[in-house]
């Protein structure tokens, strides 16, 4: 069983082979250890990661998710980062 870490670095490390710096939807999800449902939803909801749309095709960049993920940090003495 592998660690959300250590599958992230595997979908990062793949994306990166295919001299892409963004994946599609459903990657990027399991990227950020959801279903892609969720995902979806986020986006109607205009929450969660910045996309791109390109030709109809949802676009996430590996700098948005990681920035994205940074900023869902919070502080145990209640404070946001």
């Amino acid at each position: 069983m592998s660690t959300p870490t250590t599958a992230r670095a595997q979908i990062r490390d793949a994306t990166l082979a295919h001299g892409r710096d963004f994946m599609t939807s459903s990657l990027a999800a399991d990227y950020l250890g959801i279903a892609a449902g969720t995902l979806r939803k986020w986006r109607m909801r205009h929450y969660g990661p910045r996309f791109q749309k390109v030709g109809g095709e949802v676009r996430y960049y590996l700098a948005d998710l990681d920035s994205w993920l940074e900023d869902q940090f919070i502080d145990v003495d209640g404070g946001d980062r």
